[in-house]
């Protein structure tokens, strides 16, 4: 082979080697790192809560991972308080709340709203729900809806009055109402099943006037 084709494969070689090579890492050796300002610690269950820290005007509300509702100050991390509620917040996605109020479950059939300002309850309601799944809500300018499949199986959507918690409403669906949302005075409802002798998981939307 020619002296030209070996030149040619080294420096191949070389381009390859040059490609491989790590990245520099460009740390500013002059800029102050972060500061630790302050950090609390909670209880857990299994994997903690899937539900994101919410910032409520100067505090934030988080849920632990036994579910239970703590506020604490933005700027110190103080307890302002803890609600006696256990929301499981494990199954929350996120706070469903107004200006004033949290609404949540407890255990399998209690349904709450709760002041933002000191945690005090505002109205508790007792719901047939045998499982309630607290991501399966929504929330409007006049009610609270939220998702619930009982033992024999009856899948149900619950509407609540936001305000003293009385049901206004109850609507048996076909399958479980996997995700609610409001929108211009119509409710929408997202079901999901497996069909009969199929390992297919399939669903549609359901939209009801409200």
């Amino acid at each position: 082979m020619s002296r030209s084709f070996y030149s040619l494969i080294m420096v191949i070689l070389f381009l390859a080697v040059a490609c491989v090579e790590p990245p520099e890492t460009h740390v500013n050796h002059d800029q102050e790192a972060l500061k630790l300002v302050w950090e609390i610690g909670y209880d857990a269950y299994v994997w903690g809560s899937y539900a994101a820290p919410t910032v409520f005007r100067d505090s934030l509300l988080i849920y632990s991972g036994d579910g239970g509702i703590h506020c604490v100050t933005v700027d110190s991390g103080r307890n302002k308080w803890t609600s006696s509620y256990l929301s499981a917040g494990f199954m929350h996605k996120a706070f469903v709340m107004d200006q004033a109020a949290l609404f949540g479950f407890s255990g399998k059939d209690k349904v709450f709203s709760i002041q933002l300002e000191d945690g005090s309850t505002l109205w508790e309601t007792e719901i047939d729900s045998g499982r309630t799944f607290g991501y399966h809500t929504a929330l409007n300018e006049d009610s609270y809806f939220i998702g619930t499949s009982s033992r024999n199986k009856r899948k149900t959507i619950w509407r609540l009055n936001k305000v003293n918690g009385t049901i206004m409403d109850s609507i048996i669906t076909a399958y479980m109402p996997w995700g609610l949302f409001t929108k211009q005075g119509r409710l929408f409802n997202s079901n999901g099943w497996y069909p009969d002798n199929s390992p297919y998981f399939i669903g549609n939307i359901v939209c009801y006037d409200l």
